[in-house]
């Protein structure tokens, strides 16, 4: 009898120990499944949103192409360029470092936000100068001039939008990104829309770049109001060296184009 009853716990212990294997994999895969399932939803709004954008953007460009004819045009593709070039060199891989701390600890982002901004100005106005001086310098025409100052001066409120949008990446809140560079697209396109409808032209087209990125800084900032998130609003010259040495390999490989 004894030698019965303990043949029936052995036997349930081994089944216990080959069913633990079973429940770990199918925690696993369950885990993996969901995590997955999230990540494809949250995608699939900032898909959705750049789509979308790009059709905007795309129409708005058609209208300005056979509006502004064709040497205004190119002249605001050239603007258009420069603040593309200046926005990649201005941001030099803070943003994807700021994305990496946020996203690894969350409680980095009330410690690292006022100091990201304030670095991000400091080189966003630093290479705006630098660029303004050699523009002014070089460049005798004074409306090729005022278009292209017009759009660098674009990146100084896209470098607070885009850091601002870093923290929704890194917090995986991807609906609330797309739903601002689709506001972006939206605003960006009414305001050129109505400024060249207006006799404005070519200048009102490149201011319109410019209200698109304010307006952008805007809505994000309310976004983030929203979100009740506790800020130090504190810059720390040790804070700052922490940020440009784990910025300048990403900053680097963004000059580069890798």
């Amino acid at each position: 009898m004894r030698a019965h009853v303990r043949r029936g716990r052995a036997e349930r212990s081994q089944v216990r120990n080959l069913s633990t294997p079973l429940n770990s994999k199918t925690s696993i895969i369950i885990w993996y499944t969901s995590n997955m399932f999230s990540i494809f939803k949250q995608s699939s709004w900032l898909f959705m949103a750049q789509a979308a954008s790009r059709i905007i953007s795309f129409f708005y460009m058609i209208f300005l192409a056979n509006t502004l004819q064709v040497e205004n045009f190119g002249l605001y593709v050239v603007a258009l360029s420069y603040f593309s070039i200046l926005s990649v060199i201005s941001e030099f891989g803070i943003n994807q470092y700021f994305i990496r701390e946020v996203a690894v600890n969350s409680k980095r982002l009330s410690t690292l936000l006022a100091s990201v901004i304030t670095l991000r100005l400091i080189i966003t106005a630093a290479v705006f100068i630098l660029f303004a001086t050699a523009v002014t310098i070089l460049d005798p025409s004074n409306l090729r001039t005022s278009i292209i100052l017009i759009a660098a001066l674009a990146t100084l409120p896209q470098g607070i939008a885009v850091t601002l949008d870093s923290i929704f990446v890194a917090l995986r809140k991807l609906p609330l990104s797309a739903l601002g560079l689709l506001l972006l697209s939206i605003f960006t396109s009414l305001v050129g829309f109505s400024l060249v409808y207006l006799s404005f032209g070519l200048i009102g087209a490149t201011i319109a770049l410019l209200f698109g990125q304010i307006l952008y800084v805007l809505i994000l900032v309310l976004i983030f109001l929203k979100l009740k998130i506790t800020i130090k609003f504190l810059v720390s010259l040790m804070v700052l060296r922490e940020i440009m040495g784990g910025a300048l390999p990403y900053g680097l490989l963004g000059i580069l184009g890798i």
